[in-house]
């Protein structure tokens, strides 16, 4: 599939990875293949959203852009970085500053004992952050080396990220547990931002608050985006999110895309039954009907023939369960694995899928 974009950042080219695992003690390893031959791009300042249910691949597949994970085959270039099963020190270690991950949960995510100013700067020890002028009040002569900061540094540090995600320098004295949900998880951001990474990899950054609360931290991250330049890649079930905050969407299911375009054309257009049935999820009044999608997903030890997804399709035929539907571009943007969509695809263009986010 090919899907370039004119300022290509992030480059994910058939990106596989296995485990070898067992049933029980004594049986033979088995392959389960955690992600199936993904690509995608995201652009510079840009906002890939990778959405589906539980079990669909979709955090393997951030650990593997951020280095936590190894892919069994293919490669993710980042800015002409890049990164297979293989990896020099080095390289990781430009990763590990440049990606930075925002989690789920806010709660568990910071340590109860520690302050927030000390939480929020401790990425910055511990990477023995140097004052650069742009944030020490002493910056370096002109051809001299940065020194490495001081207390005095790191609180003007805290404090300058403090502002940025909307809390007051006070709040740097405090420990997590005097902070609603929605303000621990404004600290995470924080701390992700500590070291200026280039890209925050975003998963489920809202599904744990409560949902007068999500829109909020949502809008935060736009902003934070803007201002800095950030390029995001987003983790979400729910493709109300996804389609509030990314530019470009890919459908996961069973570590395989089943759709990936621009938000428009898979919101709008969505061409794959399965798809259809998420909007459906999250857009009552869209017209798509859910209850025709019934089961669980599949275990990918034991994946189905044909269409991964036919088990549960209400469209799937005989040539479903036979043959299986290669990603194909089906108009600008949008690509879609499905035998037979240009007959699936539904138009809805006033779908109202984001207004509980946006509102």
């Amino acid at each position: 599939m090919s899907n370039e974009l004119k300022n290509t950042f992030i480059e994910v080219s058939d990106l596989k990875k296995d485990y070898q695992v067992r049933r029980h003690f004594l049986a033979r390893p088995a392959t389960l293949a955690a992600v199936a031959g993904v690509s995608f791009t995201i652009e510079q300042g840009g906002t890939f959203g990778l959405v589906g249910e539980s079990g669909s691949g979709k955090s393997t597949i951030a650990k593997l852009i951020m280095g936590a994970e190894r892919p069994t085959s293919g490669q993710v270039v980042i800015d002409g970085h890049r990164f297979g099963a293989q990896a020099s020190a080095s390289e990781d270690a430009w990763r590990y500053r440049a990606l930075q991950p925002v989690l789920q949960d806010p709660y568990g995510a910071l340590n109860p004992r520690m302050k927030i100013g000390n939480i929020i700067a401790e990425p910055l020890r511990i990477q023995r952050w140097k004052q650069w002028s742009r944030h020490a009040g002493n910056p370096a002569a002109d051809g001299a080396a940065p020194a490495l900061a001081n207390s005095d540094a790191y609180a003007r540090r805290v404090a300058e990220l403090l502002e940025l995600v909307g809390l007051r320098a006070d709040y740097a004295e405090r420990l997590p547990n005097e902070l609603s949900g929605g303000q621990r998880q404004r600290v995470a951001i924080a701390r992700a931002l500590a070291l200026e990474p280039r890209i925050l990899v975003l998963d489920e950054p809202v599904s744990a608050l409560d949902v007068s609360i999500q829109a909020q931290v949502l809008n935060l991250l736009k902003d934070v985006q803007a201002e800095l330049n950030l390029t995001y890649l987003l983790i979400s079930h729910d493709l109300a999110v996804v389609a509030y905050m990314s530019t470009q969407i890919g459908v996961l299911y069973l570590g395989q895309f089943m759709e990936i375009g621009s938000k428009e054309q898979v919101v709008n257009r969505p061409a794959h039954p399965y798809t259809q049935a998420l909007i459906a999820v999250s857009d009552p009044d869209s017209g798509l009907d859910d209850d025709v999608v019934t089961g669980e997903i599949p275990s990918p030890l034991n994946p189905p023939s044909g269409c991964p997804f036919h088990p549960r399709c209400p469209r799937a035929d005989s040539r479903c369960a036979e043959s299986k539907p290669l990603l194909r571009q089906l108009g600008p943007a949008h690509w879609a694995a499905c035998h037979y969509a240009e007959s699936v695809v539904q138009v809805h263009e006033n779908t109202d899928i984001v207004s509980a986010i946006a509102a």
